[in-house]
């Protein structure tokens, strides 16, 4: 039977339901408690322990669409220039307003280990702004 990876949908149906990786603790998957409280910013979601923002990990990346956050369509060309410069940790840490907080592992797999984080958003509509440019500035450097 071949190996697939879950994909955002399913990990965010699995684990933003407040249940948890099968890891020891602290090394655990953060609990959401929905959304943030504001419809105006979708891609938020609210951390109990960390505040607004989204969930991340090392090998899936964000659980949210960076590109829809900056208000940018996807396309092959772009996705390969900004892709070609950066990973999603390194274009996050472009922006002033967003904060990468490590916040669990899972290690107990054979050659498979993975980081979770909380990526907090101190102020949504500057992070959009901040994203655009970043994601603009990559697509420059071609």
């Amino acid at each position: 039977m071949p190996i697939r990876t879950m994909t955002a949908k399913e990990r965010d149906q699995l684990f933003g339901d407040g249940l948890v990786l099968p890891v020891r603790r602290p090394n655990r998957q953060p609990k959401v408690s929905g959304k943030a409280d504001n419809s105006e910013f979708p891609f938020l979601q609210f951390n109990t322990e960390h505040g607004q923002g989204f969930s991340a990990t090392l090998i899936d990346g964000p659980s949210t669409d960076l590109f829809e956050i900056a208000g940018l369509e996807w396309s092959a060309d772009l996705h390969d220039d900004v892709w070609g410069h950066h990973n999603w940790k390194s274009l996050l840490e472009e922006c002033d307003t967003a904060e990468i907080i490590e916040i669990g592992s899972q290690d107990h797999t054979l050659r498979m280990s993975d980081i979770f984080s909380w990526v907090v958003i101190s102020d949504p509509e500057k992070f959009r702004q901040e994203l655009r440019a970043a994601i603009l500035a990559a697509a420059r450097k071609r």
